[in-house]
C-alpha cells in the first residue's frame, strides 16, 4: 500500500483520511507535521530515518537529540523536504496507532470537566478543600517521585505513570489531614471518587474530539489489506482513560496500551513494545507470523514495524519513540 500526505490528508488505498494531528511516525517510517498557529496549514512528509537524514544527523534512537533539533528549529535542515513524498512501497499498512490526549481529543478541557465533577462530588459530601485536589497530585510526586513513576529510567521520569494511584493517594491525603477520616474511611471513600473523576472524564470526551475524528477512523476501519483483513487500530497513551469506555469511540479500537499498565512512559520505547506484543496478537494479523516465532522480538519487531503507523501530538514522544 503507498501512503502518501500532502495538503493535510493521509492517503491509504486511494482512501482520504483527514488527518489532524501534529505527529505521525512509523515504526519503519517517519512522518512529521508542523504545526502552524492553531491549525496544520503545511504538511510535510518525509520518507525514512534512514535514507534520508544527512550523515551528521543524530542517531535514529536517540529521542532527545532529535527532541533538541526541533526545539532549535532545525529539524527541517536533516529533511527531504519535496512534498509529497512517497513511502512504503511494497508494504501495506496493518496497524494504526494513536495517542489520545490533544490526538483524539483535546485534553484541557475534558481533564477540566473530570475536575470539576470531583470537586462537585467532594462538596456535596462536605468534604473541606483548603487544596484542589490537582495541587496536592503535583506536590506528592515532587516529594516521591518514584513511588508513581517506578519503572522509569531517569531520564524518562519527569512526569507520573502511575496517574490513578496519585489521584487516588491526593484525595486520601485530603480526607486524612483535612477532614479527620482514618485510613481505611479514607481508602473507600477515595475510590469512590476516582470513580465519579474517571466516568466524567469519559464522559467529556465525546464533547471534546477533535474535528473529523469519527471520519477519520470510519475511514481506516474500513480500509482491507489485500488477505481481505481490516486494519488493526490502537491506542498507545501516557493516560488513564480509554476509548473502550467513550460510546462514540469504542467500535474502532483492536487494542488499548497505557503507561500505567505498561509501567513506564513515553518516550521509553518499552511502551511502544508494549503494544507491539498487544497487537501481534491480533487475529487480523496471524496472516503476516506463518511460521514466525512470536517470542522473537527483533523478528517480530522487523515484520510488524514497516506495516504500523503512529499518530500522536508530541515529536519527541509520539513521532521518534515510535521510531
Amino acid at each position: 500500500t503507498d501512503i502518501l500526505l500532502s495538503n493535510n490528508c493521509l492517503r491509504v488505498s486511494s482512501t482520504m483520511i483527514d488527518v489532524r494531528w501534529s505527529s505521525i511516525a512509523a515504526i519503519s517510517s517517519f512522518f512529521y507535521v508542523p504545526q502552524v498557529a492553531t491549525s496544520f496549514s503545511r504538511t510535510v512528509l518525509f520518507q525514512g530515518l534512514n535514507q534520508n537524514f544527512q550523515e551528521n544527523s543524530p542517531r535514529k534512537d536517540d529521542v532527545y537529540d532529535w527532541g533538541r533539533i526541533d526545539d532549535d528549529g532545525e529539524f527541517a535542515s536533516y529533511m527531504n523536504k519535496e512534498d509529497p513524498v512517497r513511502v512504503g512501497g511494497s508494504c501495506e499498512v496493518r496497524v494504526v496507532s494513536f495517542e489520545l490526549d490533544d490526538t483524539l481529543w483535546e485534553t484541557g478541557p475534558t481533564i477540566q470537566a473530570a475536575n470539576n465533577a470531583l470537586a462537585v462530588f467532594l462538596g456535596e459530601n462536605n468534604i473541606t478543600q483548603p487544596y484542589q485536589v490537582e495541587f496536592i497530585m503535583e506536590k506528592l510526586f515532587k516529594e516521591q517521585p518514584t513511588i508513581y513513576n517506578p519503572n522509569g529510567d531517569s531520564k524518562y521520569a519527569s512526569s507520573p505513570v502511575m496517574l490513578t494511584q496519585l489521584r487516588k493517594d491526593a484525595v486520601q491525603k485530603l480526607l486524612i489531614e483535612s477532614n479527620r477520616f482514618s485510613e481505611d474511611e479514607a481508602n473507600i471513600f477515595a475510590d469512590s471518587a476516582f470513580q465519579v473523576w474517571t466516568e466524567a472524564r469519559h464522559r467529556s470526551i465525546s464533547q471534546n474530539l477533535v474535528s473529523n475524528t469519527i471520519e477519520c477512523l470510519d475511514n481506516i476501519q474500513s480500509l482491507r489489506a489485500a488477505s481481505d483483513k481490516p486494519v488493526v487500530i490502537g491506542a498507545i497513551t501516557d493516560g488513564n482513560s480509554s476509548p473502550f469506555l467513550v460510546p462514540s469511540l469504542a467500535k474502532y479500537f483492536d487494542f488499548v496500551v497505557d503507561a500505567e499498565t505498561a509501567g513506564v512512559s513515553k518516550p521509553d520505547r518499552r511502551l511502544y513494545l508494549s503494544a507491539i506484543k498487544e497487537a501481534v496478537m491480533h487475529p487480523n494479523l496471524q496472516d503476516i507470523f506463518k511460521e514466525v516465532d512470536k517470542e522473537n522480538d527483533d523478528k517480530i519487531e522487523e515484520i510488524i514495524g514497516r506495516r504500523w503507523v503512529h499518530i500522536g501530538a508530541n515529536f519527541m514522544n509520539d513521532a521518534v519513540a515510535a521510531k
